[in-house]
């Protein structure tokens, strides 16, 4: 095969070195499914690429190398790069492919169909075809590579041989290096071994410089958008490692979010595809990822398109779209991103709800704590004896009198004093010395009821003490002790 890439693709890449090793490692990609799918391998004998500065002045001889424009399509440069492979003539290359960094929508790749070793150019209605087809940049794009390759072949009925060829550019099994014909400082050019003292090679190797290592965390790649990483080197090879993108949903500003290596949106992808009919943003619905955008006529209709979004654009809660279906398999890391790229709105929702709990809890405590003083209250209150009650019991004394002092008491025996009492007077509801203890309820300074001095009981009179002189030691001391 031969590859062309253009001023764009140039650009992308910010050198033809690095636009070079980014064919040769799409290519062994490809190369490697090849074999391992249909047992045929993917060669280069052909790489060219353009200078990055894209012409002021369209040359007629190659129309495709060009900047992206609105009114270049990718299908209008598919058929200028035809007309320019079949100027070249039979070279040996059984398809030519244009690199470009344009693609038109979603449309990021283009080939003819059933072409593979048409060498020359044929026209028709104004469209050039050829065995070419044309890829753009995505991330992992060498997958478009080798889907628009595949539109090349057909049955046919020639024969195919695959062999290791040195000198095709690709580092193949048992090469140390490939300069792709040419000869260098590191690589014999007809063996495909290091020269002597080499280590690695210029040409096939970006942490490569005058044929040694370079140092560690050397950056070899340079994030090239706002979802790129920056790859460095790890000073043990001469390779640079697998180009990487950042997790996707992770915020890449103006509301946008990274989906498979691209700053991008539903809304986005919308826009780029209906720009011809006005549409500005998605449906509302985010559940599905088939391409459905808002009806610029109607805010109750949608209109969809053949496809679906991007792989890693956000769908329904916390997934991605993933081959046109919605995957929520990162679900954890699809919500932190979620939340990292809408802090507006996350931060005063979480204050406002932390200020409820705040108040909840607050009015649960001076709940509990009114609970608690009530039923301290109400603790001192005292249920009344009603005066109306029949009084308690009198004993008789023992028969012979209370027994001396300093005797022991028979068995059984119960002193009457502590149970008899003066005999209660009579009660009736019309006494005016009764009256019922503090009916207003009311609490004075020492916490108890206040009574009013015309309804306060009079204090009764305690009986007069009997004396007896049956003791002559004992002539003060009373003989009933218990008697008041």
């Amino acid at each position: 095969m031969g590859v062309a890439a253009d001023c764009t693709y140039t650009k992308f890449y910010r050198s033809t070195d690095g636009a070079r090793m980014q064919i040769i490692n799409d290519w062994n990609s490809v190369s490697s499914v090849y074999s391992s799918s249909f047992n045929v391998g993917i060669g280069l004998i052909n790489i060219t690429i353009m200078d990055s500065g894209c012409p002021s002045t369209v040359s007629t001889s190659s129309a495709w190398n060009q900047a992206c424009s609105t009114s270049y399509s990718i299908s209008q440069r598919l058929s200028d790069f035809s007309q320019w492979r079949g100027s070249i003539g039979d070279d040996g290359a059984g398809l030519w492919h244009l690199m470009t960094n344009c693609a038109t929508g979603q449309e990021v790749g283009v080939a003819w169909l059933s072409q593979v070793c048409t060498t020359r150019a044929i026209s028709s209605q104004g469209e050039y075809t050829s065995g070419t087809g044309v890829s753009s940049v995505i991330a992992d794009e060498w997958k478009v590579v080798a889907h628009e390759i595949g539109h090349g072949f057909e049955p046919g009925t020639r024969n195919i041989t695959t062999l290791q060829q040195c000198g095709n550019g690709i580092v193949e099994t048992g090469e140390d290096c490939d300069p792709g014909g040419t000869d260098n400082d590191c690589c014999d050019s007809t063996t495909c071994k290091f020269k002597s003292g080499a280590v690695c090679d210029d040409v096939n190797d970006l942490c490569c410089d005058s044929c040694q290592f370079r140092p560690a965390n050397y950056t070899c790649r340079a994030a090239s958008t706002e979802c790129d990483v920056a790859e460095v080197c790890s000073g043990t090879s001469g390779a640079c490692p697998q180009d990487v993108y950042k997790e996707d949903l992770t915020s890449c500003g103006n509301g946008l979010q990274c989906a498979s290596g691209q700053c991008t949106s539903r809304d986005q992808q919308c826009l780029s595809r209906g720009t011809t009919y006005n549409i500005r943003k998605a449906c509302g619905a985010t559940n599905g990822c088939q391409v459905t955008c808002q009806d610029p006529s109607s805010s109750f209709a949608c209109i969809t398109f053949p496809g679906s979004f991007v792989d890693g654009t956000s769908c329904g809660i916390g997934g991605v779209c993933s081959s046109g279906k919605c995957s929520s398999e990162n679900f954890g890391n699809n919500v932190k991103n979620w939340f990292d790229t809408h802090k507006e709105i996350v931060i005063p929702v979480a204050i406002v709800l932390g200020l409820l709990v705040l108040v909840c809890l607050y009015r649960c405590c001076c709940y509990s704590r009114s609970r608690r003083y009530k039923n301290i209250e109400s603790s001192y209150i005292v249920a009344q004896q009603p005066y109306h009650s029949a009084p308690p019991p009198r004993y008789p004394p023992p028969l012979g009198g209370p027994p001396n002092q300093y005797h022991t008491p028979p068995p059984g025996w119960v002193d009457p004093t502590a149970y008899n009492g003066p005999p209660l007077p009579p009660y009736s509801q019309n006494d005016p010395r009764i009256r019922d203890i503090n009916p207003s309820n009311t609490v004075n300074a020492d916490n108890g009821p206040t009574v009013p001095p015309h309804q306060q009981m009079p204090t009764p009179t305690s009986p007069v003490p009997v004396y007896t002189q049956n003791n002559p030691t004992q002539n003060n001391r009373p003989h009933n002790e218990g008697v008041l």
